[in-house]
């Protein structure tokens, strides 16, 4: 049996506490059209008790996960011109059972993003609650320019630098 993804959509809507316990939902298949005419429908709309908004798209194969990003960024950047809101009133969620397809296209977008971004991996069975994993991007190497500013310590005796390095890791650690 073929399971689609309006139901796998309608499973995360009603275990959405699952999620994040702060979110209600304000609609599934949310209808956004711009004056310009251009539409969407965001899989999930869901909202904060701080009033922000939440995207959540979902996809469950290697092929559609292909386009989740730039449905994501479209959404997010039509809610915000349509509701003038602020970058960080939005949160956007990918959600996926397939992640081949999605990885390096999710991991630069969270790195780049204005917006709050992440990522689940999905469990679904029918008629159970959903078990979620937070996609965590990977290293990003970032700006490989020279630093510019930076912090050299010089010590005369080892004892001291040693001493130094132990009050620095310590620090770090708490």
């Amino acid at each position: 049996m073929k399971i689609k993804e309006a139901e796998i959509r309608e499973n995360i809507a009603e275990y959405i506490k699952t999620l994040d316990p702060n979110l209600k939902v304000v609609a599934q298949e949310h209808y956004i059209k711009m004056p310009n005419g251009r539409t969407a429908y965001v899989d999930i709309l869901a909202k904060d008790e701080f009033g922000c908004f939440t995207l959540i798209e979902l996809k469950k194969s290697d092929q559609t996960a292909r386009s989740a990003i730039q449905q994501l960024m479209k959404y997010a950047n039509m809610l915000k011109n349509k509701n003038r809101l602020e970058e960080s009133q939005i949160r956007c969620v990918v959600i996926s059972t397939v992640w081949r397809e999605l990885e390096e296209a999710f991991d630069e977008y969270s790195r780049v993003s204005q917006y709050e971004f992440t990522g689940y991996s999905i469990v679904y069975k029918p008629n159970e609650e959903p078990i979620f994993q937070q996609i965590v991007p990977k290293y990003n190497s970032g700006d490989l320019s020279p630093l510019k500013n930076f912090i050299f310590f010089e010590f005369s005796e080892q004892n001291e630098r040693d001493k130094a390095y132990a009050d620095f890791t310590s620090t770090l650690e708490s």
